[in-house]
C-alpha cells in the first residue's frame, strides 16, 4: 500500500509557515507605506518652477449599478509649467489626490486655483511630469501601515528564529 510520505523538518512546521506568513503580510503592509511616505517627504525639496492654471473643474464620480465605491467630488485643474526648458502639463494639486464627499473642500480648491492664474509648481527632477502645487503631509494611515506592518514583520522573524532553533536543538 502506498502512504503519502509525511513533511517534516523545518518546512512542514506549522509555526514556520505561520512565521512566514507573518512576514510576508507586514512586508505587505510596510512597502506600500513606506513609498507612499518617501514620495511625499522627498516632494518637499522638489523644485518649484512657475506654472500657470489653464483648466479648473469640479469632477464628479457617481458608482454605476455595482460598483462598490461612493459618489465623490474632485477638484482637477490642469496647469502648465517649465522644467530643464521643457514645457509640461500637470493636474495633481497633491500626490494622491483621491475623491472627496466634501464638496465644499473641493469647491475651496477650486477657488484658490482660477483659470490663468500663475501658480508655484513642485516638480520631480528625477521625473518632471510628476508635478503638484501643494505639498502633503504624510498620511497618518500610512505611518500607522508601516509600523503595524513592522510589528507583523519582527513578530514573524523571531518566532521563526525560535522555531528553527528548536528544531535544530532538538535533533
Amino acid at each position: 500500500m502506498n502512504r503519502i510520505p509525511e513533511v517534516t523538518g523545518p518546512v512542514g512546521n506549522p509555526a514556520n509557515v505561520w512565521s512566514v506568513f507573518f512576514i510576508l503580510f507586514g512586508a505587505y503592509l510596510f512597502l506600500p507605506a513606506f513609498h507612499d511616505v518617501y514620495f511625499v517627504q522627498s516632494s518637499g525639496g522638489w523644485p518649484i518652477t512657475p506654472g500657470k492654471v489653464i483648466s479648473a473643474e469640479l469632477e464628479k464620480r457617481w458608482p454605476d449599478r455595482g460598483d462598490t465605491f461612493e459618489q465623490g467630488y474632485l477638484a482637477r485643474i490642469w496647469y502648465v509649467y517649465t522644467a530643464n526648458n521643457i514645457e509640461y502639463m500637470g493636474h495633481s494639486i497633491r500626490l494622491h489626490d483621491d475623491y472627496t464627499k466634501d464638496v465644499r473642500s473641493v469647491e475651496s480648491a477650486l477657488k484658490r486655483y482660477p483659470v490663468g492664474q500663475q501658480i508655484d509648481v513642485r516638480y520631480d527632477p528625477r521625473d518632471p511630469t510628476m508635478s503638484i502645487v501643494e505639498k502633503n503631509s504624510v498620511p497618518a494611515v500610512d505611518c500607522a501601515k508601516m509600523g503595524l506592518g513592522l510589528l507583523f514583520v519582527m513578530f514573524g522573524a523571531l518566532a521563526l528564529v525560535g522555531s528553527l532553533k528548536q528544531e535544530i536543538m532538538g535533533r
